[in-house]
């Protein structure tokens, strides 16, 4: 019974968060604010770049966390409004610094999942949207990959609990742990090192899908041989990630490979410059904020993107939300003095503020 009550508080609470929080987006929205913040992101000659991880069909199950996930209907809706609103770049040809008619927006993609193949690139190839995978060289073709869909596998939530955030908690903790610890403790939780379901719905692509989605227009950059979160190796671990996936993914695709993107999003000075001395142009966080010409070329940010990041109270894409969680926390990044102003008037104003339904 306490167990019941906790959970439908939990529910409620979170319900009444979303909701005060798309008042707030709304009353953005209405009155300019959003726009506001893309025109100036557009005159001071910024970039954007998206980060997605999965996108996959509204009834797929998956043992990837929430945060990673897209589905289907939303993400061809984000597509269509993209190439409609933005000019869509690849952030291989990139440069950050002169405005333009509209603003510059890039697509990429972590990991190399399958979905990448069977859902991105028939939506991509229908609203003209160029993108950019960041593969795992060393895990490339094989199922249940990644550690953290592998304790989600053994420790999966019954749907309807508060397993979630928890599952998520221990994911984040053990994300932080030296590498050695890590693999010990996942061990204890009955996660080998090379756990993988055949069966499953947790795949990345092979070398034979990359090559053909290449001559597709795909591009491909580095995401590391196995996924090391690089800040929890040694620097002798670092520099054979960094340089054994490179090399991998020229000899597999017979092209350059010159753009990575940090596992996890953690780097250090130490890792920029091994990355720089591998012979990467450009290596890319998950800081969410604008790019811009005064961005070191290896610490350049990314917007996450996940379902919750586009869509409205009623589950349909919105372009609100994508304005406000990606346009607006990335002008916001920049620390400019009158986005704080602006963005404190309309809190204000959010809190009397009131609507429903999801902005087309």
């Amino acid at each position: 019974m306490k167990q019941t009550q906790h959970i439908q508080r939990t529910r409620w609470t979170a319900r009444a968060r979303h909701l005060a929080q798309w008042v707030y987006v709304l009353t953005l929205y209405l009155t300019g604010a959003l726009h506001w913040a893309k025109r100036s992101l557009r005159k001071k000659g910024a970039v954007v770049v998206l980060t997605f991880h999965r996108v996959l069909p509204e009834d797929a199950d998956t043992n990837s966390l929430p945060g990673m996930v897209a589905r289907e209907t939303a993400f061809k809706a984000l597509a269509r409004y993209l190439a409609a609103e933005y000019q869509l770049v690849r952030v291989e040809d990139t440069v950050p610094g002169a405005p333009s008619g509209k603003l510059p927006l890039a697509v990429t993609f972590d990991d190399g999942w399958l979905d990448c193949r069977s859902v991105v690139l028939p939506v991509a190839r229908q609203y003209g949207v160029p993108f950019t995978v960041f593969l795992c060289s060393g895990l490339m073709g094989t199922a249940e990959p990644f550690w953290p869909e592998a304790l989600a596998h053994q420790r999966r939530p019954a749907k309807g609990s508060t397993g979630t955030a928890e599952l998520e908690r221990i994911i984040e903790d053990l994300k932080s742990k030296p590498a050695e610890i890590r693999r010990g403790l996942l061990e204890e939780f009955g996660v080998k090192p090379e756990h993988g379901d055949a069966t499953g719905p947790d795949q990345t692509i092979s070398w034979d899908d990359a090559r053909a989605m290449a001559k597709s227009g795909v591009n491909f950059g580095s995401h590391t041989r196995r996924h090391e979160i690089l800040t929890t190796v040694g620097p002798e671990t670092v520099r054979e990630e960094l340089d054994s996936s490179r090399f991998g993914i020229e000899e597999a695709l017979g092209t350059k490979c010159v753009t990575l993107a940090y596992p996890n999003g953690d780097w250090n000075p130490g890792i920029a410059r091994t990355a720089r001395e591998c012979g990467y142009r450009m290596a890319f966080t998950t800081q969410r904020a604008a790019w811009t010409a005064d961005c070191d070329p290896f610490e350049i940010p990314r917007c996450n993107i996940a379902q919750d990041d586009i869509v409205g109270p009623r589950g349909n894409f919105s372009r609100a939300m994508f304005l406000y969680t990606v346009i607006w926390k990335a002008y916001g990044a920049m620390k400019d003095t009158s986005w704080k102003r602006v963005d404190s008037e309309f809190r204000g104003k959010a809190g009397r503020a009131g609507a429903t339904g999801d902005c087309a």
